[in-house]
């Protein structure tokens, strides 16, 4: 069985889509795409709370296990940050923002 290794990736939002829960990120190393469970892409992308972490030109932190061509947003309990965390640069400061941080 092979093991399960947990990547560490940024990037910037360029595409969305809702229906099959899929994001895709611009990488330094090139496109992702991202898949999430229907109930964490609708916490992630609730607009009626806060802005949506999928919006186009948003930075992200993302955790998770790469699967081929495909990229699943993932953290262990004991694990100290959630799968994904947007980033914002504020007067040359860099911040990262958890969802619950924002509702």
């Amino acid at each position: 069985i092979p093991k399960m290794h947990l990547y560490t990736v940024v990037g910037t939002v360029l595409n969305k889509n809702t229906t099959k829960g899929l994001v895709t990120v611009q990488t330094p190393d090139g496109i992702l795409i991202l898949k999430l469970w229907k109930d964490m892409f609708a916490h992630y992308a609730n607009e009626t709370e806060s802005p949506s972490f999928f919006e186009k030109g948003t930075h992200l932190l993302i955790t998770g296990i790469s699967r081929g061509n495909i990229f699943l947003p993932k953290v262990y309990k004991n694990m100290d940050r959630p799968p994904l965390l947007k980033i914002e640069i504020k007067n040359g400061n860099i911040q990262f923002i958890h969802k619950s941080e924002e509702d």
